[in-house]
């Protein structure tokens, strides 16, 4: 019965366009982003239209408060491997989104933003953002997304933060 409503699921977004019909939350709010201090290598992504930076420092707080929680050898490995970046690490989107690591990336780079500790350049003027669109959703499958969107609401961002059934 899972497949059933995925398949109708995915369906109902691809060709008819009733996603709403799905969304169980919706919440969308103005994030102020405040100019950050880079004190080190940055990390971040980009795509198309957007370049996100983060300060590694902020990255590796996550891993640590994993780490206190979850013992294990690849959490302490990745923070041995942030802590050994010397130079600005800007990962392509296109050629990482699949990767184990980028989702994992992409979870706490998620988190970044909600804490204004990030800062995004538009690729097509290379203007600092004072301001994004974030939308959330959950689907009454439990998956959630959500958005990063220009003021105007065009998307420049989407975060899978958890798949429904």
């Amino acid at each position: 019965m899972k497949t059933k409503s995925l398949i109708l699921f995915i369906f109902c977004l691809t060709f008819l366009g009733c996603s709403k019909a799905f969304v169980v939350k919706d919440k969308t709010k103005f994030i102020k982003l405040n100019e950050i201090v880079f004190d080190g290598p940055k990390i971040g992504f980009e795509n198309n239209l957007i370049i996100a930076k983060f300060n590694i420092k902020d990255l590796i707080k996550f891993y640590e408060k994993d780490l206190k929680e979850f013992e294990r050898k690849e959490i302490k490995d990745e923070i041995t491997k942030l802590k050994s970046i010397q130079k600005d690490t800007i990962l392509d989107y296109e050629t990482n989104k699949n990767s184990v690591k980028f989702q994992d990336y992409n979870f706490y780079f998620h988190e970044l933003i909600l804490d204004k500790k990030v800062q995004i350049i538009m690729k097509s003027n290379n203007k600092v953002l004072n301001r994004v669109k974030y939308k959330f959703m959950k689907d009454k499958f439990g998956g959630e997304q959500a958005t990063l969107n220009y003021e105007d609401g065009t998307e420049i961002y989407r975060f899978t933060l958890r798949l429904g059934e």
